[in-house]
C-alpha cells in the first residue's frame, strides 16, 4: 500500500511529455513508504504467537522510533517544500528518507521470512 504513490507517478510520468525524471521520485513518497511499512509491523508483530514477548517488545520498540523518526522526516519534507529560502537540502532529504526506507523494507522483510 505505501509504494501506491510511486506507481501513481511512474503512470503519470510515462505518459506525461513535460516532467522530468525526478517526478518519480518524492521524498514524501518515501517517507510515506517507511511509516506504512513501520505500522504494519506493529500491526504484524501484535498477532505473532511465535515470538517471545521480550523480542516483540523490542521489534516493538525500534518500529516505534522508526515510525517517530520518519514523522519528524515528514515534517522537515513539508517544511522544505514550502519554504523557498531553501533552508533544507531536499536532495538530502530524499537520500536519508531513501536509506531509512531500504532499511525498514529490509527490517519489514525479516518478518515475513520468519513467518513462513
Amino acid at each position: 500500500m505505501g509504494a501506491i504513490p510511486f506507481f501513481v507517478r511512474l503512470f503519470i510520468y510515462f505518459f506525461s511529455t513535460k516532467l522530468k525524471i525526478d517526478y518519480i521520485v518524492s521524498e514524501v513518497d518515501m517517507v510515506t513508504f517507511g511509516l506504512v511499512l513501520n505500522v504494519s509491523n506493529i500491526n504484524e508483530l501484535d498477532g505473532r504467537s511465535d515470538l517471545d514477548e521480550r523480542k516483540k517488545s523490542i521489534y516493538v520498540g525500534l518500529s516505534t522510533v522508526a515510525i517517530i523518526i520518519f514523522g519528524v522526516i515528514l515534517g522537515v519534507a513539508y517544511v522544505a517544500d514550502i519554504d523557498k529560502t531553501k533552508l533544507f537540502n531536499a536532495d538530502r532529504i530524499k537520500i536519508g528518507s531513501a536509506v531509512l526506507s531500504i532499511v525498514s523494507l529490509i527490517f519489514s522483510y525479516s518478518f515475513i521470512v520468519k513467518r513462513d
